[in-house]
């Protein structure tokens, strides 16, 4: 009894903590934020492979350079690049990002590549984030707790439905 009280409990905490982390997501980009995992080094020691950016929406006119800003790569729209910002054209409105632990710089990109500022960093998050979108993550957070949740409801029903539903209020109807 006590172990699967503590499986339960277990299930729980993972469903509440999973619940609680995608409502944090949501609150963040119903405010104009995302969450991006990072996948390089490039930023070391700014941050490293494995976290995670919060990235606040930005136009070109609010950044400055120095900036750490994310932006879709100009070879390939489809990965999101997340550099120091190393100097603005002003005349062509182009930007040019540098990676902290690289020794060059990026191709210049027009300003409307920009997704925005990053202004917070979490070590670590990217990793779950990472693991969340593999099929390990889904069944361990997503689908493990549901089922759990539908197999102690259905438990519940039967158990529900196997008692008397009507009570005998201590009168005996007698037929003629």
């Amino acid at each position: 009894m006590f172990l699967r009280s503590a499986k339960f409990l277990i299930v729980i905490c993972l469903a509440i903590a999973a619940c609680s982390f995608a409502c944090a997501a949501l609150i963040l980009h119903s405010q104009g934020y995302q969450v991006l995992s990072v996948q390089t080094n490039s930023m070391v020691p700014t941050f490293s492979k494995g976290d995670a950016l919060i990235v606040r929406r930005a136009n070109s006119a609010e950044l400055n350079v120095g900036d750490i800003i994310s932006y879709h790569s100009p070879a390939d729209p489809r990965v999101v690049v997340s550099h120091r910002l190393a100097s603005v054209n002003y005349a062509t409105g182009k930007l040019v990002t540098k990676g902290d632990n690289l020794d060059m710089r990026d191709i210049s990109f027009p300003s409307n590549q920009v997704i925005g500022q990053v202004i917070g960093i979490v070590p670590f998050l990217g990793k779950l984030l990472d693991w969340l979108h593999e099929p390990a993550g889904l069944i361990v957070l997503v689908y493990t707790p549901a089922a759990f949740i539908l197999v102690s409801e259905a438990r519940r029903l039967s158990q529900q439905y196997e008692k008397p539903r009507f009570r005998n209020y201590g009168y005996n109807a007698k037929m003629l």
